[in-house]
């Protein structure tokens, strides 16, 4: 996908578990997996992580989530969000 002259990809994950911690880390790893692959092949490209809106207001404001999504390095855009709220 581009956005503009940037190159991204986006891994949508929907969040719909009993767990948000269980799909956390599932979504987390997945996502670093993705990353790595894409910084051998495309490194140019830029990985982004969808969630639904519900979930960023709710689970990703907690002290645990920000302090992985810092250390991470997690790439959350409010478009995507905004757009994946229902699934």
């Amino acid at each position: 996908m581009k956005r503009g002259e940037e190159r991204i990809a986006v891994e949508i994950k929907s969040f719909i578990g009993t767990s948000a911690i269980s799909d956390f880390h599932t979504a987390l790893g997945q996502f670093l997996n993705y990353r790595i692959m894409l910084e051998a092949k495309e490194p140019d490209r830029q990985l982004y992580l969808a969630i639904p809106l519900e979930t960023y207001d709710t689970f990703f404001q907690s002290q645990f989530a920000r302090m992985m999504k810092e250390r991470y390095q997690l790439k959350l855009k409010e478009r995507f969000l905004t757009g994946l709220k229902h699934f």
